[in-house]
C-alpha cells in the first residue's frame, strides 16, 4: 500500500488508486502511446521527482487517478489541494502535444461548485492578491477611467446605480457586509503611499473646495444626530490633546492672533463657557493641574551666604538642589538631609520605609543635646562659645549667625 502523509477519509477509493498505480506499473505500453507523467504522492503532499514516486498514465489514466485523489477526501487542507488539481485537469486546454480531454459535466459542475465554496473562504491574509497591487497599464487605467465617465454621465442610470447601492447598504446583507469589513479593516495599518497620497490631494485646501455644497450639508446633518460611544469620546478627548501639543507654524499662529485681536480676556458673552458650568470632576481636574504647575514652577528659597550650584541624588533621582528634591518628592527637607548624612543618598527599600515611617532615627549628638550650650545661646541670640565644626575640623566663634552659616555651608559641601 502507499504511505500517505495525509490520511485518506474514504479507503475504497484509496484501493482503486492503488490498484490503478500497479496495473500502470506492472504494463509496456508502445512508444507511440501517449502517457503523462503522474506523481504517485502528490507534490503538494511532500511527494518527490525520485523514479520510485512518479508513474506514466495515459491521458484518460491520469484524468482518473485525479478524480480518485479528489474522492479520497483528504484530512485537513488536503481535501483542498485535490481539488485544486483535479479543477485544473478539468479546464485543462488541448495542445499539440495534449489531446483534448472531456469530463462529465456533472462531475465538472460538482467539482467547480466545490472549489468555489472554498475560494469564498479565502479573505484577508489568506486569499492568493492579499497585500498585492493590481497592475494595469496606463491605456488600461484611461480605458477604465472613460468607461465609468460615460456610465455616471447618464442621469437615469446614475440615479439608478445610487438607488440601487442605497437599497443593498439599507438591507440586512448590505449591513452585515459593512460590519465585516469594519472588523476586518479595524488595527490594521494603512499603506503609507496610500495616506500620503489622499493627504495631498486635501492638503491646504477647504472643505468647500473638496467637497460639494450637498456633501457638506449631508455631513452636517449627520453630525447633528450621531451619538459618540465613551471609548469614542475617550479618543476624540486624547486626539484633541495631541493635537494642541504639537508645534504651530508662524502662519498658524498669526491666524490665531488675528482671531482673538480685539478680544480682552474673552469676558462675558465672548468666553465659550458664558452661560456653562464646569462638572465637580473637571472642577477637582483643573485645581489639581494649578496645583502640581505651582509646585513645578516654584522657586525655592535660600538663606545664607553661598548658594549650592552641585546637583545631588536622592533615592536615585538627581535634583538641582535640596529644595528642589523636596518639592518633587514631598519629603522635607530636613529629613532629606539626614537621610543623607546618616544613611546614604539612595538606601534599599526597607531603609526608606523605615525613615519615612519614623522607626529609624538619626544618632544624638552633642549638637542635638545641647551639651556645649550652641543651641541655648543661638535661641537667646547670645554670643555663642568658640565651637569645632564637625565637618571641617575648624574652630570658629563669635556671632551665632556667623557659627549657624559656617557649620551649615560645611554640611551643604558634604551633602553635594
Amino acid at each position: 500500500m502507499i504511505a500517505w502523509p495525509i490520511k485518506p477519509q474514504n479507503v475504497k477509493y484509496s484501493r482503486w488508486y492503488y490498484n490503478l498505480i500497479v496495473k500502470a506499473r506492472a504494463r509496456t505500453l508502445s512508444k507511440e502511446t501517449y502517457t503523462e507523467k503522474h506523481h504517485v504522492i502528490p507534490k503538494s503532499f511532500g511527494g518527490t521527482d525520485k523514479k520510485d514516486n512518479l508513474v506514466r498514465l495515459t491521458a484518460r489514466e491520469h484524468f482518473i487517478a485525479h478524480a480518485i485523489l479528489w474522492k479520497m477526501r483528504f484530512e485537513g487542507v488536503g481535501n483542498m489541494k485535490m481539488v485544486h488539481a483535479f479543477n485544473a485537469m478539468c479546464i485543462m486546454k488541448p495542445t499539440e502535444n495534449q489531446p483534448e480531454k472531456k469530463i462529465n459535466n456533472r462531475l465538472f459542475e460538482k467539482v467547480r461548485l466545490e472549489r468555489v465554496e472554498y475560494l469564498k473562504t479565502l479573505k484577508g491574509p489568506l486569499s492568493a492578491t492579499y497585500g498585492k497591487k493590481l497592475v494595469i497599464s496606463d491605456e488600461g487605467k484611461l480605458n477604465k477611467r472613460e468607461a465609468i465617465n460615460a456610465l455616471w454621465a447618464d442621469p437615469e442610470r446614475r440615479q439608478a446605480l445610487i438607488d440601487k447601492k442605497r437599497d443593498y447598504f439599507d438591507s440586512p446583507a448590505g449591513i452585515a457586509q459593512r460590519q465585516a469589513h469594519s472588523k476586518r479593516v479595524k488595527g490594521v495599518p494603512r499603506d503609507p503611499d496610500i495616506i500620503e497620497k489622499t493627504a495631498s490631494k486635501k492638503r491646504g485646501k477647504k472643505g468647500t473646495e473638496i467637497f460639494s455644497e450637498q456633501a457638506l450639508a449631508n455631513m452636517r446633518e449627520a453630525n447633528k444626530h450621531r451619538v459618540y460611544s465613551e471609548e469614542g469620546l475617550a479618543k476624540i478627548r486624547e486626539t484633541s490633546r495631541k493635537n494642541g501639543q504639537r508645534s504651530k507654524s508662524e502662519e498658524h499662529k498669526a491666524k490665531i492672533g488675528a482671531a482673538h485681536k480685539g478680544k480682552v480676556g474673552l469676558v462675558g458673552t465672548k468666553n465659550p463657557m458664558f452661560g456653562k458650568k464646569h462638572s465637580s470632576e473637571t472642577i477637582a481636574k483643573i485645581q489639581t493641574t494649578k496645583k502640581l504647575t505651582a509646585l513645578k514652577n516654584a522657586k525655592p528659597k535660600f538663606v545664607g551666604p553661598i548658594k549650592p550650584k552641585n546637583m545631588i541624588t536622592f533615592r536615585g533621582v538627581n535634583y538641582a538642589s535640596i529644595r528642589k528634591a523636596s518639592l518633587c518628592s514631598g519629603v522635607p527637607v530636613g529629613k532629606i538631609k539626614t537621610q543623607i548624612k546618616h544613611w546614604g543618598e539612595n538606601p534599599d527599600a526597607e531603609t526608606i520605609a523605615n525613615i519615612d515611617s519614623g522607626k529609624l532615627k538619626p544618632p544624638m549628638t552633642s549638637w542635638n543635646k545641647g551639651s556645649i550650650g550652641l543651641q541655648v545661646s543661638w535661641n537667646k541670640g547670645m554670643k555663642a562659645p568658640k565651637f569645632t565644626c564637625e565637618y571641617c575640623d575648624k574652630t570658629v566663634g563669635g556671632k551665632t549667625n556667623y557659627i549657624r552659616y559656617h557649620h551649615d555651608n560645611c554640611k551643604l559641601k558634604v551633602l553635594t
